[in-house]
C-alpha cells in the first residue's frame, strides 16, 4: 500500500517552490532510513552548525515534501494549486529536551493508532505522518488538525505550524525510523 500512496517533493531551496514530481510513501521512508552519503553529509552539517543564516543556506541543499496533499509537477508549493489531499497528516514536535526523551516520544508516537512512521529530525526534534481521513476540502483538514492538536498537545512539544497542509517538510537521516503499511494505520477523523 505504501507503493500507493504518493505526495510532492521539491527543492530545498525555498525560492524554488515548484513541484518536481511525486515520491511514494514507500520511497519516503526508504531515503529516511538511508539517503544519499552527500545528503547524510549535509545533514550532520546542518546538525553541528550554529550561525543560523548558514544553516539556512546548507538546508538549501535538501529535499522537501508536502505529504499532505497532492500537486502537480511543475506547480507551485502553494494552497491555490492543492489538487487533493492525500490522507496524510505531518506533526512535528519540538524543543525536546534531552535525547531519552526524545526517543520516548518517538516510540510513543509510534504507538498511536493513526502513526504511519516517526522518525528525529536533525535537530533532535521528532517527526511523524498520521493517517487522516481524506480531508474534502482545506476547512475539513484544519478541523482535523485541531483535534489532533488537542490530542499531541499533552506532550508540550507539539508544533501547530503543522496546520499549514504545505508546509515543507525537509529530508531527515534515522536508521531507525518506525514505520508501518499505510494500510495498518487506523485513519483520524476527529475534527
Amino acid at each position: 500500500m505504501n507503493e500507493s500512496i504518493k505526495f510532492p517533493y521539491y527543492s530545498g531551496n525555498i525560492r524554488f517552490i515548484k513541484s518536481l514530481g511525486l515520491i511514494s510513501l514507500e520511497d519516503f521512508i526508504r531515503v529516511h532510513r538511508s539517503p544519499k552519503p552527500n545528503i547524510k553529509a549535509l545533514l550532520d552539517q546542518i546538525k553541528t552548525c550554529e550561525n543560523k543564516q548558514e544553516k539556512r543556506k546548507l538546508k538549501h541543499g535538501l529535499y522537501s515534501f508536502t505529504p499532505s496533499v497532492i500537486i502537480n509537477k511543475g506547480n507551485k508549493r502553494k494552497l491555490s494549486d492543492v489538487v487533493e489531499y492525500t490522507g496524510l497528516m505531518q506533526i512535528d514536535f519540538d524543543c525536546i529536551p534531552d535525547k531519552e526523551t526524545a526517543e520516548d516520544l518517538k516510540q510513543w508516537v509510534f504507538e498511536q493508532d493513526e502513526t504511519v512512521c516517526s522518525y528525529f529530525s536533525p535537530s533532535g526534534g521528532v517527526k511523524a505522518l498520521i493517517r487522516i481521513a481524506k480531508p474534502q476540502n482545506l476547512k475539513h483538514y484544519k478541523r482535523m488538525h485541531l483535534a489532533v492538536a488537542e490530542k499531541y498537545n499533552v506532550t508540550s512539544y507539539f508544533d501547530v505550524a503543522t496546520k499549514n497542509c504545505v508546509l515543507p517538510l525537509f529530508i531527515s537521516f534515522d536508521e531507525q525510523i518506525l514505520s508501518r503499511d499505510y494500510s495498518a494505520a487506523i485513519a483520524w477523523k476527529n475534527e
